[in-house]
């Protein structure tokens, strides 16, 4: 049968048959000659047992073979379905001849189409499988070659198992942890016989059930040595700068291999930047939601996607590009961050970037966006153009307005800011809010941002500053008198439950005003007898000990402490009170704060908590501001 088809169609056929009739026996032969005995291999006891370990690997240790690859290896009992498809992928070839006269071309080439693409998907999972379990055995030929030492550590280790039956878990232990999940390189140090040894071998024993080598070593060239770039690896140096005294041999020997150990250090999701938690996915955050509803809108996709299709999307990825360890994801390398990061933010389409300055979260904001003349990028950092200024300008805005510690997350990480046009911008920004965005701003604002970045008059913002730690001094909120007194109410609600309130009126910017020390003043006397009672049921221990006053000559206008210059005063009505609460609170603040430990912690456990809550006791009673007073002291202090 004659079929008329162009020449375009021709052409498809052609490549259809070269893909089929001549591709298909040369992947064979290829395939054949690399594995001339691959059945028997995938029957061997030995080899089964190596892949079932890559299905099923122990605890801690990454998943090679998923379920599906596997049943492609050794298909389940009965179910010989997946074995047919991959012997119709090796031996189905098509004649060239013959597509010309059965296709008709309108209803037929979507079938062929979806029939190759099929296939190929299933040749692909074979050679994915065996590509994964020769890097595998690589591996594990790499971790056979590191001999001597990695057999002494396992007997090492086995001692060490031993000893930490008998170890017990104390806040030391957790700080430690936490430290050591946060930080690429953590000190331990205390005096001796203090149980640093003990508590960093139990630290190592719980990296280890997480996937981690533990090795120990003496010097700078042992971590060169044994360090792999593809190895999650913990280093535990014992003295590594000597035991009683320094050795300066071992210190200068460290200074030389600074640089080197730094890269060590270094190599162990761009909205998460690069860190998204499972939870995260398979909850219902309602970040994440509105994430994948902007995502969806803005990138015009017509499917619906929830958080858990993009997990089981990471899953098939898993092992190639991305990682899963103790419920996050992570990409396999930073540097493939790095790329994409820059990929995705570089992109002409401008919803992209729009997306990531919008989300993403705020490390990702300061680290990876430059401000440049030229929009031109270095060192894999996203450009940002004119026309997106003004948007990135306000998400810093956002960040600094939410961050816990302004200064140093905004003012010294974000290197935009040493930018003239960016500064201009964001100053211009500041001085321009309206009294409805600055009240809205003062709801919502953390306290570092309410300590620092408000001023009462423009001269109070500097031109110039001498060091990095004062920038924040050149950018300001001034602050009306039409907005002054909610400013103080909100400051002043978070005061009472600060546990020093001497520290937070030291970090306040304001309080080098005489005005608004003046409006504090007038807000305090104004304190009515029910606010007062509020105060002393529910505010800070700390704030009752040094806030409450019982005449206005307790108040010192020119104390060294701020917190001296004002205070609250207390009717006599409320006495009883308060009393009952201070006495409840020291015998709390005795039994349950350990801030003294760290003076004291040389003596025996007996003295030292005698001498302890004597300390203790002495320190709460002579930061008591009430007792200062004759009166107060005379009449309601029992003697």
């Amino acid at each position: 049968m004659a079929t008329n088809i162009t020449k375009e169609e021709d052409n498809f056929l052609r490549i259809v048959y070269l893909n089929y009739r001549v591709g298909t026996k040369a992947l064979r032969r290829y395939f054949d000659n690399v594995h001339p005995n691959l059945p028997s291999d995938l029957s061997s006891p030995t080899n089964k047992s190596i892949l079932a370990i890559l299905h099923k690997p122990p605890r801690g240790q990454r998943r090679v073979l998923y379920q599906e690859q596997w049943d492609i290896l050794y298909p389940p009992s009965g179910n010989q379905h997946d074995v047919k498809d991959a012997a119709e992928a090796k031996s189905k070839s098509l004649d060239y001849n013959s597509l010309q006269e059965l296709v008709h071309i309108d209803t037929r080439l979507n079938y062929h189409t979806n029939e190759i693409a099929k296939q190929t998907s299933k040749i692909e999972k074979l050679e994915t499988t065996v590509e994964a379990m020769e890097k595998d055995v690589q591996l594990v030929k790499k971790d056979l070659q590191v001999g001597t030492p990695n057999d002494f550590m396992i007997e090492r280790i086995t001692s060490w198992e031993k000893d930490d039956i008998q170890y017990i878990e104390t806040r030391a232990t957790k700080h430690v942890l936490s430290c050591v999940s946060k930080y690429k390189c953590v000190s331990v140090i205390g005096p001796s016989g203090c149980g640093k040894t003990a508590l960093v071998r139990h630290v190592a024993l719980q990296l280890k059930r997480n996937g981690y080598t533990i090795l120990t070593v003496i010097d700078a060239k042992q971590i060169k040595e044994y360090y792999k770039s593809e190895r999650k690896t913990m280093y535990i140096v014992d003295d590594m700068c000597g035991n009683f005294t320094a050795n300066q041999a071992r210190l200068d020997e460290w200074k030389k291999s600074k640089t080197d150990i730094e890269d060590i250090l270094q190599s162990g999701n761009f909205i998460f930047n690069n860190k998204l938690e499972e939870k995260q996915l398979t909850g219902k955050d309602p970040k994440v939601t509105a994430i994948i509803e902007d995502i969806i809108e803005k990138c015009e996709i017509d499917e619906h996607i929830k958080g858990r299709t993009l997990k089981s999307q990471l899953e098939i990825l898993t092992g190639t590009f991305v990682t899963y360890e103790v419920g996050i994801y992570q990409t396999i390398h930073d540097k493939l961050f790095d790329f994409l990061a820059y990929y995705f933010g570089t992109q002409k389409q401008p919803l992209l970037i729009d997306i990531l300055i919008k989300h993403a979260e705020d490390k990702f904001v300061r680290e990876r966006f430059v401000v440049t003349n030229d929009n031109e990028s270095t060192h894999y950092l996203i450009p940002i153009s004119s026309d997106k200024l003004q948007m990135y300008m306000k998400r810093v805005f956002d960040d600094m307005v939410s961050s816990c510690n302004v200064i140093l997350d905004i003012f010294v990480k974000n290197k935009n800011l040493e930018n003239v046009e960016f500064r201009a911008l964001l100053c211009e920004f500041m001085e321009h809010l309206s009294n409805q965005a600055i009240i809205a701003l003062i709801e919502k604002a953390n306290m570092d941002f309410l300590n620092n970045m408000f001023v009462r008059k423009k001269k109070d913002i500097k031109d110039k500053v001498t060091g990095l730690y004062q920038e924040y001094e050149c950018f300001g909120i001034i602050l009306t008198d039409d907005v002054l007194h909610q400013y103080i109410e909100k400051w002043f609600t978070a005061l009472i439950g600060t546990k020093s309130p001497h520290e937070l009126m030291k970090k306040n910017r304001l309080f080098k005003c005489f005005t608004f020390c003046t409006a504090l003043k007038s807000y305090l006397r104004r304190l009515n007898t029910e606010n007062i009672a509020s105060i002393i049921q529910t505010g800070s221990k700390d704030f009752l000990n040094t806030m409450i006053v019982m005449a206005e000559h307790d108040i010192n206008d020119f104390a060294k402490n701020q917190n001296e210059r004002f205070g609250i005063v207390i009717h006599e009505g409320m006495l009883h009170n308060y009393i009952d609460r201070w006495f409840n609170d020291l015998t709390k603040y005795v039994g349950e704060d350990d801030s003294w430990s760290g003076t004291c912690n040389v003596l025996p456990s007996s003295i030292r908590s005698w001498k302890a809550k004597t300390w203790m006791v002495t320190k709460f009673i002579n930061e008591n501001r009430p007792l200062d007073n004759l009166h107060f002291v005379m009449h309601y202090v029992p003697i």
